[in-house]
């Protein structure tokens, strides 16, 4: 018995550490990455709150997928833990799984469960739901569905997350003067816990941008505008949640008969960077392209890009020259790199990294690979020699970058390494 306590008492604190883990590296893609990726199943099962808070950092990062990974494991350890279950739906509803996200959130409502996260997201996938409904009696059964579920979840709690969803939908749905009604309350709502928050409140941003948006559904663009760029600017919010909120703004813009772009400038979002670009000399080449010498030269370039273009998220290869450049200065900035390899690491290595003439590139390598937000590896038993390898590599690099802009709303800023020169 003694020995089974003992067993139990330090699993109970590598539980705490795992905890401590999370809240500390749950900012960055990377960090929350690597965690996960090292974490023990047995000690996470032990406390539902490390489970909680890493699906949370990653719908905060706009990481729905591993989001979903997060809550579905921690839902086999704690199959009725409602905080895991909602946060399991939004990650469905964000990854587009609309109808996946509704029967769960239909599932607790049934069972009694009507707090405001409850119904503020069952109402959310009706919302979906109406966006993609073919037909008009689909459409109008679900906008009323999401109307009539954020003013259950607003009457309810008094909360400003239902309440500016339901004026915003109330608005859409052609009840202006009860969209406008629930407006100035959730307005109210908002200047009065502002006036209460914290200063180091992480609910500072989420109380500008709702008194924002209540100012929108009442069109005062003027007052719209002021909160957003105070929200967007003063309270470093993620890239994702500012998405979000310029997502919202455009939505009501547009059913307010305005240009749905009109606001664009509150929302200042960085780009995401597809790069390409030439590999170091090697010492056999007769005509120099990318000699070693010049490393300085074109990194403080490289550097300067990523500065003039605000690049905080990049996809790239790792090959001995640009790529690798561009990925550590990315990291050295503070952004996220995502690597994509066409063939195993160690073969990569010999054919694309290794040159005498600069020694320290696989050390530099394996450094950015350890700080890498993901790292991909296309086919463990790719040939080197075949050029098809290479060009598919690059057309999942665009893929990835592209399809990470449209999720974030990002734009893409292209980087290209190159001496305007045919290649060999």
């Amino acid at each position: 018995m003694p020995e089974e306590k003992s067993q139990s008492e330090a699993i109970e604190a590598q539980a705490s550490e795992a905890l401590a883990k999370v809240k500390q590296n749950g900012g960055s893609l990377a960090t929350l990455r690597a965690v996960w990726e090292s974490h023990s199943p047995v000690v996470w099962a032990r406390n539902s709150d490390i489970y909680r808070r890493a699906v949370d950092a990653a719908l905060k990062l706009g990481e729905s997928f591993l989001a979903y990974d997060i809550a579905n494991e921690g839902l086999a350890y704690f199959p009725d833990e409602v905080r895991l279950l909602q946060l399991k739906a939004l990650s469905l509803a964000r990854t587009g799984t609309t109808s996946g996200a509704n029967d769960i959130l239909e599932e607790l409502r049934k069972q009694g469960h009507d707090d405001e996260e409850t119904m503020g997201i069952l109402a959310r996938t009706h919302k979906d739901l109406w966006m993609l409904s073919s037909t008009e009696e689909e459409a109008d059964y679900h906008l009323l569905q999401s109307l009539g579920f954020y003013l259950e979840g607003y009457e309810s709690s008094g909360g400003y997350y239902t309440g500016i969803n339901a004026a915003s939908m109330a608005l859409v749905a052609g009840e202006t003067e009860k969209a406008e009604a629930i407006a100035r309350e959730v307005s109210a709502i908002c200047e009065e816990s502002l006036a209460k928050a914290a200063p180091d409140s992480g609910e500072f941003y989420w109380l500008e941008a709702t008194a924002a948006e209540a100012a929108l559904v009442v069109g005062d663009l003027d007052t719209a505008s002021k909160f957003y760029r105070k929200a967007t600017t003063e309270h470093h919010p993620g890239a994702a949640e500012v998405s979000r909120t310029r997502s919202q703004a455009r939505f009501l813009l547009q059913h307010l008969g305005q240009d749905k772009r009109q606001l664009d400038d509150c929302f200042a979002l960085p780009k995401i960077a597809l790069f390409s670009g030439h590999m170091f000399d090697q010492p056999h080449r007769e005509i120099p392209r990318f000699p070693a010498a010049i490393e300085n030269e074109v990194r403080e370039a490289v550097e300067q890009a990523i500065q003039r273009h605000d690049i905080q998220v990049g996809y790239c290869s790792l090959a001995n020259g640009g790529d690798l450049l561009f990925a550590e200065s990315l990291l050295k900035l503070g952004g996220e790199i995502h690597i994509v390899l066409p063939f195993a690491i160690k073969t990569f290595k010999k054919y694309s990294v290794q040159n005498p003439l600069v020694p320290n590139a696989e050390h530099r390598f394996d450094r950015v690979l350890e700080q890498a937000a993901t790292v991909r590896v296309l086919s463990e038993q790719g040939d080197p020699n075949d050029e098809a390898g290479y060009n598919y590599c690059n057309q999942v690099i665009t893929g990835l970058a592209v399809l990470k802009s449209k999720f974030l709303g990002m734009d893409i800023a292209p980087v290209l390494l190159w001496d305007h020169k045919k290649g060999d």
